[in-house]
């Protein structure tokens, strides 16, 4: 039962209308909504998009920029490219959050300001029976997903169609029409490539981690 009439009728427009005018204009996604209020809340997430993919086997973390990616792929590389800046001391970093903490630690400097804390994991998931805590807002909208099973990026190929609760997933499902294949194996010798990141890890347990 509801209060008045207009609360009953928002809730039908709400819940039990196929007509959603609004229309999301981001390129692949074709979500509607109602009211521009809900289109507003949608579009946000996309601004959360990030699609420089690292490649290296067992890692899928994805970036918003390309440099962003480049500085997190040192971690995966053997090359010490970050040196120390102190007169005097020759060391050598793959990253400069390394570089940061032996600056800390070995020549008393002043703690940065980003290796003061460390992300807590304070906003929680309001799902009923949940207890998941994100570390900020892009990781619990997608965690969301889950729960209520919504996929807003959907593929464009041509009758195709097919919906996914993530941007990187799209991304890799795209590589299989298009034939691309961007994860490679890292493991010595082995030229194994593939489209997603999935198969990439499940090629590295199968035939180099027996």
């Amino acid at each position: 039962m509801f209060k008045t009439s207009y609360v009953m009728k928002d809730h039908y427009k709400q819940f039990h209308t196929t007509h959603k005018p609004l229309k999301c204009p981001h390129m692949g996604c074709g979500q509607s909504y109602l009211n521009r209020s809900q289109l507003e809340a949608h579009v946000v997430r996309h601004a959360t998009d990030r699609p420089f993919i690292c490649d290296f086997i067992g890692c899928d973390k994805s970036f918003k920029s390309e440099t962003c990616l480049k500085t997190h792929q040192r971690i995966h590389s053997s090359a010490l490219t970050v040196k120390c800046t102190v007169e005097g001391c020759s060391q050598r970093f793959q990253m400069y959050y390394h570089l940061n903490r032996h600056r800390v630690i070995d020549h008393h400097f002043r703690r940065p300001k980003r290796l003061r804390k460390t992300p807590v994991k304070d906003i929680a998931c309001q799902w009923p029976g949940c207890d998941y805590k994100a570390c900020n807002r892009w990781q619990l909208t997608h965690h969301q997903n889950i729960h209520t099973d919504e996929r807003p990026y959907v593929c464009d190929w041509p009758e195709c169609g097919k919906r996914f609760r993530r941007p990187t997933a799209l991304r890799d499902h795209k590589n299989i029409h298009n034939n691309v294949k961007p994860y490679a194996c890292h493991w010595p010798g082995c030229q194994y490539r593939c489209c997603n990141s999935g198969n990439a890890r499940k090629h590295f347990k199968l035939v180099h981690q027996k």
